[in-house]
């Protein structure tokens, strides 16, 4: 479900909000209108012109080439930063807070072709409603639900009103939104930087909307690098998978939208629900911290970063550093005392009565999130005690924005994820337009796997070298204890520690969590890695994955 929360706001307009209390539905026009095409034309070595389309909005950018680099400008908030070598063309739409990666093919010399989806679905359930509520003359309340359950949260602001035209903007895709009040009808309008995308018309309903998944059409050809076993041949009993698919259905295991199971290398399960599909990206939340932890690992051993041990302050922009003067205990804070999240900060983001000064929830309510974090106080002397808190992620990206001399994003697709085959993803970014190493990464289930079995292989896929064993060992060596995690958790370089306890037998795994239930599980001791997509983000059912394993997958396989 996407919420569109509209502020409460005052306006000299002549319409009268309480005659507008009301639910208004409505329907995207088919095809939908937020699928692009982008193409690139080049005009000699060291110029090109990128277009974005969908047949009736066209934006054109020029775009310099730099050595390999490419750079085209759409607006101020809009832009495209990408890399162009032997293989085609690949790189970055940035629209609002959101890098979509995008592949340009090249079609005939010179001439490049690639898609673009700001709601990242190909095909999409077309209904939508606006709620608008708790109206007085001038003061209202409004939500926009989109009918596709798959399409991810949107968070808008700038709110204003000009007679009897609403204006708003979503900082995630960067869209505004335009809503013209008419006596029977609203018109709604999404611009992308200005320009119209398409117009709306919403009718007043009493009808509430239950948003739904349908499976993409082309998902059943999707396989993405993976070979399959048959689960019995591999030494599992499917009656458990039967099981759990059932107790999916019937409600008692909740929200969740995918499990994959590969074994020694090979999908031996793979089953979507609720309409998801292995088609569509998920928002891996805080599962993220893990890549993040990755890409530290290939910096350190590009000699990007000397070692985990270099005081965090050496390494942050020189715009920050001034924040190291508040108290002495922060010049000993380093980099691995991030990754352990034992950095001593106030950056506590649950699992506390009191308010944290730089939880995530308080922080990216700034404009400068790096800043507000350092400029939180201490609560420990670094490395003593150890609290989960994204702030501690999210300085280990802004370390490597500094790092890194390309495009973080580029940098994080060239080391990470091409190497993996990995394409259909999104990155966020802060306000400040650098990528968030906390959360917000949207990927396939698939992909997900795939993260799990690098790590797995001792950092190789498929025989290429893509990260160190030395900093998978770290990684998963237990390093902290979660002081504020319920079970007093262990943690190692942004990755968690959890022992299942099947049939006596205790068995330890290594996981990446984001909230709501999504999880990449691995298990070495029986070459097993698992990944979850779920959607308990409200009922605190967050911990599902955990029940999945102890429960169904664990069980259905021949402990020895």
């Amino acid at each position: 479900m996407i919420l569109l929360l509209l502020a409460v706001i005052t306006s000299l307009a002549a319409a009268d909000m309480r005659d507008y209390e009301a639910g208004w539905a409505g329907e995207i026009t088919a095809p939908s209108p937020f699928n692009y095409k982008v193409t690139l034309e080049q005009f000699g070595d060291s110029a090109s012109a990128m277009t974005i389309t969908n047949g009736t909005l066209t934006l054109k950018g020029t775009c310099p080439l730099t050595g390999k680099y490419l750079r085209a400008r759409f607006a101020e908030n809009m832009f495209f930063d990408g890399i162009q070598d032997s293989s085609g063309v690949r790189g970055f739409i940035q629209s609002g807070v959101h890098q979509y990666h995008i592949v340009l093919n090249e079609i005939r010399a010179g001439y490049f072709e690639g898609e673009w989806s700001i709601f990242f679905l190909r095909e999409m359930d077309p209904r939508l409603l606006l709620s608008i509520e708790n109206c007085e003359a001038e003061n209202y309340a409004a939500y926009l639900i989109l009918g596709d359950s798959r399409a991810p949260r949107l968070m808008c602001g700038g709110f204003q009103k000009n007679g009897d035209t609403l204006s708003f903007g979503d900082f995630r895709t960067g869209l505004m939104f335009r809503a013209v009040l008419d006596s029977t009808k609203i018109l709604l309008t999404p611009l992308l930087v200005g320009v119209p995308v398409t117009t709306i018309t919403l009718n007043r309903t009493t009808e509430a909307l239950v948003p739904k998944a349908i499976p993409s059409t082309n998902s059943a050809a999707i396989n993405n690098g993976w070979r399959t076993a048959d689960p019995a041949a591999s030494g599992f009993n499917p009656e458990y998978f039967a099981r759990l698919g059932d107790s999916v259905q019937i409600g008692s295991v909740t929200n969740t939208h995918s499990v994959l199971i590969a074994s020694h290398g090979k999908l031996v399960y793979e089953q979507y629900f609720e309409g998801y599909d292995a088609a569509t990206v998920h928002d891996l939340r805080s599962a993220q911290k893990s890549l993040t932890s990755a890409t530290i690992g290939v910096a350190i051993d590009r000699g990007l970063i000397k070692s985990v041990y270099t005081p965090i302050y050496e390494l942050l922009p020189k715009e920050l550093r001034e924040t190291e003067a508040s108290d002495p205990r922060k010049s000993k804070i380093t980099l691995e005392n991030l990754l352990t999240m034992s950095s001593g900060i106030d950056a506590v983001d649950f699992g506390t009565d009191r308010e944290s000064q730089a939880s995530e929830d308080a922080y990216q309510q700034t404009e400068n999130w790096p800043r507000t974090i350092l400029e939180a106080p201490m609560l420990n002397e670094p490395g003593t005690h150890a609290n989960y808190g994204s702030a501690n992620a999210c300085l280990a990206g802004t370390i490597l924005d500094e790092v890194v001399k390309e495009p973080l994003q580029l940098f994080i697709d060239e080391s990470l994820f091409r190497p993996l085959g990995i394409t259909n993803y999104i990155l966020q970014t802060d306000f400040a337009g650098s990528t968030y190493g906390a959360g917000g990464i949207i990927m396939t289930p698939r992909d997900m796997l795939k993260i799990g079995q690098l790590y797995l292989n001792g950092g190789t896929w498929n025989g290429q070298y893509v990260l160190s064993k030395s900093w998978i060992d770290e990684s998963w060596h237990q390093h902290t204890t979660l002081d504020n995690s319920e079970k007093h958790e262990g943690y190692g370089y942004f990755w968690w520690q959890r022992t299942y306890t099947v049939n006596g037998k205790e068995i330890l795994s290594h996981e990446a969590r984001g909230a709501g239930g999504q999880y990449i599980i691995v298990i070495p001791e029986y070459e097993l890695v698992i990944a979850v997509t779920s959607g308990n983000f409200r009922n605190g059912r967050f911990w599902q994955p955990e029940k999945i394993v102890e429960e169904y997958i664990l069980p259905a396989m021949t402990l020895k």
